[in-house]
């Protein structure tokens, strides 16, 4: 299979808006946000194409695999790879039962200046010395080059897992801080691999998701925060309604209190803190200086929301430390495009 890249500036945009036979490969959160983002450029998806077992015949939205391959071929149509686990678009590329399809890492416009890392480049460079292993400096490599346009190496490096994951299999006794908790998903996978037996405090500013997140954590040892994470207590603006893409910005429509880790968790023992706060990360570590030094949890911090975040967020970790345990420092890819990129913090024994 051949993969073709796009942005929002790209002619085949045009191309595509004259058509009606555009498909998006995969009904997901990451399919959803393809499609909103072309029918804000003018494009008309058909359908959203999934394989045979998750089929909805009821679902006038929805296409099998081979009748999209069909109608595809018969109108000149096009693909567009819409699942976010990368091992599927691994397996896809090897499939000769597709010409080709479609991809843009424009849907999330998380780097206003894609020349960031080269103006930055003695900061990056410091950066990647960091890291505690090989891999994670060619996933770094590889993560800068998707800004250049070139996402072949990242794309064969991206991992499945995210958070949860062989870097992260070996929890100690204590609790979870799930910041930007959304609806609860990170916590059941939290549960899934570690119990039902700990403690887990979430914060979730959005009243839609904070909603859905009690609803979905009921029967569990959960204290849902209904605030942002941030470094003081304090108000601040939040744009609502984005789904998992909330988040704290100046411009927000909302004004929300913030909360820290530290005065939420007080003196319960913490084992793993995972972060997606759209932005907010580095504010929300400072924010739990005292849990992190008290009980060097396991770090999962998201590193991909703000075009600093691999310079600051790194830092940070590497100078967090009690007598007793260090941070050796990770990075993993998670996602097809842009997103899931996370900084892992792995407490060593000094």
């Amino acid at each position: 299979m051949k993969l073709k890249l796009f942005d929002r500036n790209s002619d085949v945009l045009k191309d595509m808006a004259k058509s009606s036979y555009v498909y998006i490969y995969g009904a997901g959160d990451f399919g959803r946000d393809i499609y909103i983002f072309l029918k804000e450029r003018g494009v008309q998806v058909r359908a959203y194409v999934v394989d045979d077992r998750y089929y909805d015949e009821s679902r006038q939205d929805m296409s099998t695999f081979q009748d999209c391959l069909m109608q595809i071929k018969q109108h000149d149509g096009y693909l567009i790879w819409g699942i976010a686990k990368p091992s599927a678009l691994q397996d896809a590329l090897k499939r000769d039962d597709i010409s080709e399809v479609y991809l843009t890492y424009d849907v999330y416009q998380m780097w206003q200046d894609k020349a960031f890392a080269h103006k930055h480049e003695a900061e990056f460079a410091t950066t990647r010395e960091l890291f505690a292993d090989e891999y994670s400096r060619k996933t770094f490599d590889a993560y800068l080059k998707i800004y250049e346009g070139d996402p072949t190496d990242d794309i064969k490096l991206a991992e499945d897992g995210t958070y949860f994951n062989d870097l992260t299999d070996n929890v100690r006794r204590g609790g979870m801080v799930d910041c930007g908790a959304y609806t609860g998903d990170s916590i059941q996978s939290f549960v899934n691999a570690y119990g039902k037996g700990r403690k887990i405090f979430a914060f979730e500013p959005d009243a839609k998701n904070y909603s859905k997140l009690l609803e979905n954590t009921a029967g569990l040892d959960v204290v849902a925060v209904p605030a942002g994470v941030w470094s003081a207590q304090t108000t601040l603006h939040f744009s609502p309604g984005k789904d998992a893409a909330s988040g704290i910005q100046e411009e927000g429509t909302i004004e929300i209190k913030t909360d820290t880790i530290d005065h939420v968790v007080g003196d319960h023992k913490i084992a793993f803190i995972k972060m997606d706060v759209e932005g907010s990360e580095l504010e929300a570590l400072k924010g739990a200086a005292h849990v992190i030094q008290r009980d060097m949890p396991v770090l999962a911090i998201s590193a991909y929301h703000k075009q600093e975040d691999l310079i600051t967020l790194p830092q940070f970790i590497a100078g967090c430390k009690n007598e007793n345990f260090k941070y050796d420092i990770f990075l993993r890819h998670h996602g097809c495009t842009v997103p899931e990129l996370v900084l892992y913090g792995i407490p060593r024994k000094r």
